[in-house]
């Protein structure tokens, strides 16, 4: 396929992440694209899944593409083929992918193709991996860490969104220091100050009324520790009159319910699910 003029001027970038659901990896990526120097660069951006909460917020002008067909070890081949085809339609300067099972099923494919590949592979790490395995049964995290060590040496550079996360890769996965670098998650303060002043969904908000009111933003996962939260919040509230609010949808609502009514606090925290505009309800918060 032929490309015109006006892309042809311009560096095409492909990224690609498995969804856009409401996570801060999610969130990051699409300001990172929204961002772009759209006169220099021609962001493309892949999906395994079209959905998600920030596909309202990601730039109208931006191609996104869904690749739905092509998840897993069974599909690497196909995969393959495919990207064959995406990079002779594109003609790519840079990729770049986040998340961990986005990363290796990219590489992957990546690694069958053979042969000097004409650009270069970036990927995005957010996380400690080696916390991160601890949450998964033994066989699927002995897998995981074959992949990562093996796949993740295919990319020209690993970005790490924290220092931490770096060192986990140099220390634990023998990536050499040179090959992480270490680019903290953007935060644009002029448009976070904007929605802050927007107009908002005051039932969101809570009403203080003598309360302390804290506010936690994040997945309903595992990972994110929201039991723990809890139980520091019920002892919290024998001593200070407080309410809580955790902003965030995910597989472990109906757990963290239950032990909301376990801990006594039906009347101390509230559970919105995902909200487009958290900032105001921060803004608003003691904590």
């Amino acid at each position: 396929m032929m490309l015109n003029q006006e892309k042809s001027s311009k560096r095409t970038i492909l990224f690609f992440c498995y969804s856009l659901e409401g996570g801060g990896a999610e969130r990051s990526l699409v300001e990172l694209i929204n961002h772009l120097n759209q006169g220099n660069y021609k962001p493309v951006l892949f999906l395994f899944k079209k959905e998600g909460a920030y596909l309202n917020i990601i730039s109208s002008d931006v191609e996104i593409v869904e690749l739905k067909e092509f998840v897993g070890y069974k599909r690497t081949l196909q995969f393959k083929r495919k990207l064959i085809e995406i990079f002779d339609q594109y003609k790519p300067g840079l990729i770049v992918s986040t998340l961990t099972g986005t990363n290796r099923t990219l590489l992957r494919a990546l690694s069958f193709i053979g042969g000097k590949i004409p650009f270069q592979t970036v990927i995005i790490e957010q996380n400690n991996l080696t916390a991160k395995l601890k949450l998964i049964n033994p066989l699927k995290r002995l897998v995981v860490r074959l992949d990562i060590k093996y796949l993740y040496g295919y990319a020209q550079k690993i970005v790490a969104v924290s220092k931490g996360i770096k060192e986990d890769l140099v220390n634990n996965y023998n990536f050499p220091q040179e090959s992480v670098i270490v680019i903290h998650n953007p935060v644009f303060v002029n448009e976070i100050t904007k929605k802050i002043a927007e107009s908002s969904d005051d039932s969101v908000l809570l009403t203080r009324n003598g309360y302390k009111t804290l506010v936690a933003v994040g997945r309903l996962v595992e990972q994110k520790a929201y039991p723990d939260l809890l139980k520091a919040f019920s002892m919290v509230c024998r001593e200070v009159p407080s309410k809580l609010i955790i902003l965030g949808e995910g597989p472990l609502r109906t757990k963290l319910n239950g032990l909301i009514e376990s801990l006594n606090l039906k009347d101390h925290v509230e559970m919105p699910g995902f909200v487009e505009n958290p900032w105001r309800v921060i803004a608003d918060a003691d904590l």
